[in-house]
């Protein structure tokens, strides 16, 4: 299985255009409520058969100069996510 944060954002919605065009299944994966989760809302468990493509991350320039720690912070804690997954 092939999971995807980041698929609604530039590269990852081109990478899953290139999927379907290939007929790949993969599962979308949101960051919500601090867990990973499925479209549908389902969290995900750990699965060691599948490959995780992490192209998610909080973008903004203009806030990122208000609230550089904000920003630090939730993309360090999404990546030790992906990475725990």
């Amino acid at each position: 299985m092939i999971f995807i944060t980041g698929f609604r954002g530039f590269i990852g919605r081109h990478y899953c255009n290139t999927l379907k065009k290939k007929n790949i299944e993969y599962v979308p994966v949101l960051f919500q409520s601090n867990k990973l989760t499925s479209l549908q809302g389902d969290e995900l468990k750990h699965s060691e058969n599948g490959y995780f493509f992490h192209f998610a991350a909080q973008t903004g320039v203009p806030k990122s100069w208000d609230m550089p720690e904000t920003f630090i912070i939730q993309n360090q804690k999404l990546l030790m996510m992906v990475l725990k997954f």
